[in-house]
């Protein structure tokens, strides 16, 4: 939820910067908040992703330990 309402806002502020008229700069300006929205995402997941991993591992290791 919270990525939908950061990739809104970022998409109405490309739409209604006063420096951007209309024509290809406001496809350009969109086309790269687009960009840097995905990024942002793939970047949350890949931290998401690795902060699973490190907890797997810490549980395996705690799990091993208390077996020896």
């Amino acid at each position: 939820m919270a990525r939908h309402d950061f990739a809104s806002t970022l998409e109405k502020a490309g739409k209604n910067t006063s420096f951007n008229s209309g024509g290809q700069n406001t496809g350009d300006r969109r086309e790269r908040l687009s960009a840097e929205v995905a990024e942002t995402a793939r970047t949350a997941a890949e931290a998401e992703l690795n902060n699973g991993v490190r907890r797997d591992r810490e549980v395996a290791r705690t799990h091993r330990y208390s077996l020896n």
